[in-house]
């Protein structure tokens, strides 16, 4: 077994949860922990709860999909509903309304299902500004997205483990973006953002996307051997469509590009629970 598939099988392929909302809408959403602070939570995008701010303010459960282990080899999906009441102190929305951004506190969740096969993503795996820089993260580096794509109940049969994406970065992490959104005619957001062309669909809002890891890399136009760990680049919100021109007649077709906030977002997130 390579040096990665044995980081992504026996540790990231568990950080993954399938989140439903009330509105039987699905999304994917991560376990991220704070050690310092003891707490366990789950990352996704506030439109994986609603798109529409009055509804996810009124929203007032969500089923969770984790995995048990019934023997050495056999999973489960394990179905949790979480129900909420007022104030929702579980939860953080990013201040930042062009920050697609949510954390559910989920500690004593987590506590009280000692059952589940989980892992958590630690704080210190996400990427910063100085680990671009030790890095040399760049356009056309290789990464990989876990997550629940919508493809029409192909899923597996019993557990809870996500599909598993490759793909490249396609903008300088570290410049945001400015755009109109889905379709082009919204307002103009400035986003602290980067695209990966990575085919991302309906479904895998909420995926965490990862620097890929590999025994080597050209940092600085030098080729170092080592084991280069994976770091959590940042999280999924969209994914992009565009317009194909004919002269008959146009039409959007999928662009195979996704904009991912960056890591230091959902850092930001996880603090308001101070």
């Amino acid at each position: 077994m390579s040096i990665m598939s044995s980081i992504i099988n026996n540790y990231w392929i568990y950080t993954t949860v399938l989140i439903r909302n009330e509105w039987n809408e699905t999304g994917t959403g991560f376990i991220v922990s704070d050690k310092e602070r003891r707490k366990i939570y789950l990352v996704t995008n506030k439109h994986v709860t609603n798109i529409d701010e009055d509804k996810r303010k009124s929203a007032s459960k969500f089923t969770f999909y984790f995995n048990t282990k019934t023997n050495d080899t056999t999973f489960r999906i394990k179905e949790i509903e979480v129900k909420f009441i007022e104030p929702k102190n579980e939860w953080r929305e990013h201040q930042d309304r062009n920050v697609d951004v949510l954390a559910f506190d989920i500690t004593v969740l987590l506590k009280s299902e000692r059952d589940i096969e989980a892992r958590a993503i630690p704080l210190d795996n996400f990427c910063e500004s100085s680990t671009i820089e030790q890095l040399d993260i760049k356009i056309a580096d290789e990464v990989m997205v876990f997550g629940y794509p919508e493809l029409y109940g192909l899923k597996h049969e019993e557990s809870n483990f996500p599909i598993v994406r490759q793909g490249i970065i396609a903008s300088r992490i570290t410049e945001n973006l400015k755009d109109r959104g889905m379709t082009g005619n919204e307002e103009e957001r400035i986003l602290r953002a980067f695209l990966i062309d990575g085919a991302i669909i309906p479904g895998s809002s909420g995926s965490p996307v990862i620097l890929k890891p590999t025994m080597g890399r050209y940092i600085k136009n030098e080729y170092l051997v080592q084991d280069f760990q994976p770091v959590l680049l940042g999280i999924v919100s969209e994914y992009r469509i565009g317009l194909i021109i004919q002269k008959k007649s146009d039409y959007l077709s999928f662009a195979n590009l996704g904009l991912v906030f960056r890591a230091e977002t959902i850092k930001e997130t996880i603090n308001m629970f101070n």
